[in-house]
């Protein structure tokens, strides 16, 4: 079976919800999962979430 011989899409969308938005425009499923990084993405923040992780408190 091919991959263009899909009977149904079904799709996990993580991130962009405009994709979520496009695709149920044209009836597919679609799955969102709301992800951010963490601290978005702040790598200064995440490097102090690092520390206080190794903190034994």
């Amino acid at each position: 079976m091919s991959i263009l011989e899909v009977k149904q899409l079904k799709v996990l969308n993580v991130g962009l919800e405009i994709l979520e938005d496009a695709l149920k425009k044209q009836d597919v499923e679609v799955i969102q999962v709301k992800w951010k990084p963490e601290a978005n993405g702040n790598i200064r923040l995440l490097e102090i979430i690092d520390k206080l992780k190794e903190l034994d408190i």
